[in-house]
């Protein structure tokens, strides 16, 4: 779970974009992360009805 103090959340309105941004256990670049653009997250996102 992430706490709320952890979660990001950054607006970028020429790009129309809503960014979030929290800590992972593995940073981003590593030889062990596998996923470095947060691609499994948008595929969650998609789904989901706002």
């Amino acid at each position: 779970m992430i706490s709320e103090q952890d979660l990001k959340r950054f607006e970028i309105e020429n790009l129309n974009v809503i960014k979030f941004s929290f800590p992972r256990k593995i940073i981003q670049g590593d030889i062990f992360d596998r996923d470095m653009h947060g691609a499994q997250l948008a595929v969650l996102l998609s789904e989901m009805k706002f």
